[in-house]
């Protein structure tokens, strides 16, 4: 038995644990820019804010609500996310951390009453953090993912529902469009809306194997056995290190100098190989690519992108900086506002498995390990690249990012 515990609104309800004034009030939280909305309290989603939109677009929406606006703070949401997951490890003796605000937990030893047990979680983990959680469980991981989704929209459920029963979880499934299933993305859920499966229950009572192959590859049969209650995938597996990493961001205002873009680039690299390291990998090729504003009506439309490749994988900031930079040569013109850039990595191997060069080793430049230890321990970016500062400097500073309360000793609530 395996169950997924998920944090409510996890962003909102870390700002709500300082502020009891807002509880079952209407919350965002916006992006590190102040752009878009990446997290909303039910409150909010039950005023039509959707996710993802920009604040611009709802600014008054949100005004006539009176809803709370907060910028993101991201110490804040990792130190509670660190504080749920140590929780969970006391109940558990597998905790599969999926995201910042989710984990699977095994649970194959609880048999008398797997409800109370998840029940007394949820209650452990509310009293310690302050934080509500949902609590879905199931023989295998998709099943749980929709067991938890019900766990959150049923108010009788007390936060805990099981899909242990054939009949109910039949019926939960036959509740549930194919586009909300766990591991079916919107091309495949469109490409199985169009052969008449629009039900998870469709979906898992289609026996036609090979023609579900065809469809959506070995992973669309895969969730098709979860439905099914044959488990693989395992604990863990979620967990195996990414073959693309890719760092983005959209400027405001849109940059127009080379230079600054070439200083946005700068630190997208960095981040991305600090990403490459901690996962203990290797890179060989570096895509760099760059867009103007699709909405400025003024001007066409530019966008483009280019792809370096080397001769040896690396974990080698430096020389992945060199690629970038002869991409983004390539890919500017001009006279062109650049709205967005960013790099992706991709050709990622282990670092312990990589083919290396007949003339030349795989770099793996121990200065990366030192800067990168250096950053942890004191701080993103208090080793960098020259030519980062310039963007670091240009960065627009979030106006409504609450005290990182539990993080820094000048912000800690006193009682007096």
């Amino acid at each position: 038995m395996i169950a997924l515990v998920d944090c409510n609104s996890f962003y909102c309800s870390c700002e709500q644990v300082f502020r009891p004034d807002l509880v079952n009030k209407p919350v965002v939280v916006l992006s590190n820019n102040d752009g878009c909305v990446i997290a909303r309290s039910n409150e909010a989603k039950a005023l039509g804010i959707p996710m993802g939109a920009p604040y611009h677009h709802y600014k008054k929406v949100m005004a006539f609500h009176n809803v709370a606006v907060f910028s993101a703070n991201f110490p804040l949401y990792a130190d509670f996310s660190s504080r749920v997951m140590a929780i969970l490890e006391r109940f558990s003796d597998a905790v599969d951390i999926y995201s910042i605000d989710e984990a699977f937990i095994n649970m194959g030893g609880i048999t008398d009453d797997p409800i109370g047990h998840a029940a007394t979680i949820r209650a452990t983990i509310l009293k310690w953090t302050g934080i509500p959680v949902s609590i879905g469980i199931a023989p295998t991981k998709v099943l749980a993912k929709c067991a938890n989704q019900f766990a959150k929209k049923l108010p009788d459920s007390g936060g805990v529902f099981a899909l242990t029963h054939p009949q109910v979880t039949d019926e939960a499934l036959k509740q549930t469009p194919i586009g909300d299933l766990w591991g079916i993305g919107s091309q495949h859920a469109a490409k199985l809306k169009r052969h008449h499966v629009t039900t998870a229950l469709q979906f898992k009572n289609h026996r036609n194997r090979p023609q579900l192959l065809k469809w959506l590859t070995k992973v669309g049969l895969q969730v098709h056995d979860e439905l099914n209650g044959v488990s693989c995938i395992a604990l863990h597996d979620m967990n195996l290190p990414r073959k693309n990493i890719q760092v983005a961001r959209s400027f405001r205002p849109e940059l127009t100098s080379i230079d600054d873009v070439q200083a946005a680039i700068a630190t997208f690299v960095t981040r991305a190989m600090e990403k490459l390291r901690a996962q203990q990998s290797l890179v060989q090729c570096i895509t760099v690519f760059v867009r103007s504003n699709p909405f400025q009506k003024d001007t066409p439309h530019y966008r483009k992108a280019l792809s370096v490749g080397f001769l040896t994988a690396t974990n080698d900031t430096f020389v992945a900086m060199k690629g970038a930079r002869m991409a983004l040569k390539r890919v500017m013109v001009s006279g062109v506002s650049i709205k967005k850039a960013g790099v992706i990595l991709s050709e990622i191997t282990d670092d312990a498995s990589v083919q290396e060069s007949l003339f030349d080793q795989a770099r793996v430049n121990p200065l990366m390990a030192v800067l990168d230890g250096i950053n942890q321990r004191y701080g993103r970016d208090t080793i960098q690249l020259a030519n980062q500062k310039r963007y670091t400097q240009k960065r627009r500073s979030p106006q409504w990012v609450s005290p990182q309360y539990t993080t820094q000793w000048s912000d800690v609530l006193t009682v007096s």
